[in-house]
């Protein structure tokens, strides 16, 4: 049997499961699952992009220093270059210039030889005729004889 405060108890279930059905049906769950989502995706997003903005951060500073150290090892390779070059370009003028003071204090000296060699020359060809004479001088006398 079923009395009034059973009834009533159940009149009251049922009304009380039927308002909160009814106040769960007036909520819009789409609506809080979506903003739940937006607002979960833009915390993720936030902390990808600061864990991102710290690595590409470092990531620079270290192709910064990388950039530099280059830069200062080839600035000093090039410096050394230019100064061995330059230095060896220096001997090799100095060398090719003793090397044609030489040749030129030769030629000078061939000249002058040259020079000389025309004096001894004429003297040589006056000495020869000088011997030539001296010598038919002395055969001519016997030719004529004869």
């Amino acid at each position: 049997m079923i009395t009034i405060k059973k009834l009533k108890g159940l009149i009251l279930s049922t009304l009380l499961f039927l308002s909160i059905g009814t106040v769960a049906a007036n909520i819009d769950s789409v609506g809080l699952l979506s903003a739940w989502y937006s607002n979960a995706f833009k915390q993720e997003a936030d902390h990808i992009e600061g864990i991102t903005s710290k690595r590409i951060d470092s990531e620079m500073m270290t192709l910064e220093e990388f950039t530099k150290d280059t830069t200062l090892d080839t600035e000093n390779n090039l410096a050394h270059f230019g100064n061995s070059t330059w230095t060896q370009a220096q001997n090799e003028i100095k060398s090719y210039k003793a090397h044609y003071v030489n040749r030129i204090v030769e030629a000078k000296s061939e000249l002058a030889n040259k020079a000389n060699y025309g004096e001894y020359k004429n003297q040589r060809q006056k000495q020869l005729e000088a011997e030539i004479d001296e010598e038919v001088t002395s055969i001519l006398p016997e030719l004529l004889s004869n």
